[in-house]
């Protein structure tokens, strides 16, 4: 069973995604599919073979693709 976990786990490690939906980035299907696989994963004691990670939900964060690492806090 561990080892069709992990192939499942690198099947929509490959897929896993997140969308804008104008406010914050959205997990899609295959990235929250591949977490809980890696959670059983981890409940079994096997390791998982991605180095993707999820990226946080922050409310109220809009990525617009600017550069803003020089202006001050």
């Amino acid at each position: 069973m561990i080892s069709a976990l992990q192939e499942a786990h690198e099947y929509f490690a490959e897929r896993a995604d997140a969308d804008h939906n104008g406010i914050s980035y959205v997990p899609n299907a295959e990235m929250r599919l591949q977490v809980e696989i890696e959670e059983a994963l981890r409940r079994a004691g096997a390791p998982t073979t991605s180095l993707a990670v999820p990226l946080p939900i922050v409310p109220g964060f809009v990525f617009d693709g600017e550069d803003r690492s020089s202006e001050a806090i």
